[in-house]
């Protein structure tokens, strides 16, 4: 079974099959990276776009996700799909864009984001002290997509593999994508 896949095929694999499980909701994906001490490191984010090979994921600079991809840049998403009985794996080194740098595909995430969305960003830095004004923070800071707040960052990790496991067979089908390999599809044992 194994042959050459060019890698617009795991992506429209991937697209298809989070359209299928999320329809219009948000995508969301499990985020693993290292910390300082080689621990690993798990939390649920929302994929906020894919382009070609790169996933993009919502981020506050402040966060223990942004300081650990700053010293270590390799990380991997999980989407697991309980309707479709599949699981796709991605990973790949990733990198940090903040506000201030300008980059198109941080104004392009910023403003896909609701008002609630953005606002969260003023909120008193992740993992800190609940701020007794946690009330007015919650409430928002104005709707307008362009005032991007300087705690805003998008996480871009850039697939280097891409493992696809469907649970729909006995034996399960378990196919790795490398760019290493130019894409080229294997099937392996799951």
């Amino acid at each position: 079974m194994a042959g050459r896949v060019m890698a617009g095929e795991w992506i429209d694999l991937l697209k298809d099959a989070l359209g299928l499980e999320f329809g219009a909701g948000p995508r969301v994906c499990a985020l693993g990276t290292v910390d300082g001490g080689n621990r690993p490191r798990v939390r649920t984010v929302v994929l906020r776009g894919l382009e070609g090979v790169e996933l993009r994921f919502a981020s506050d600079v402040r966060s223990g996700k942004n300081a650990q991809l700053r010293e270590n840049r390799y990380a991997e998403a999980c989407f697991y799909l309980p309707t479709l009985r599949q699981q796709f794996r991605v990973s790949g080194k990733a990198t940090v864009s903040e506000a201030e740098e300008g980059r198109p595909e941080v104004l392009e995430v910023w403003q896909g984001l609701s008002e609630a969305g953005r606002a969260m960003f003023e909120w008193p830095g992740p993992g800190g002290e609940v701020a007794a004004d946690a009330a007015r923070a919650a409430a928002g800071v104005g709707g307008d997509a362009g005032a991007m707040s300087e705690n805003f960052s998008v996480i871009c990790l850039r697939a280097e593999v891409v493992d696809h496991l469907d649970l729909n067979f006995l034996p399960h089908r378990r196919r790795i994508w490398r760019a290493e390999t130019d894409w080229a599809g294997e099937w392996v044992n799951p």
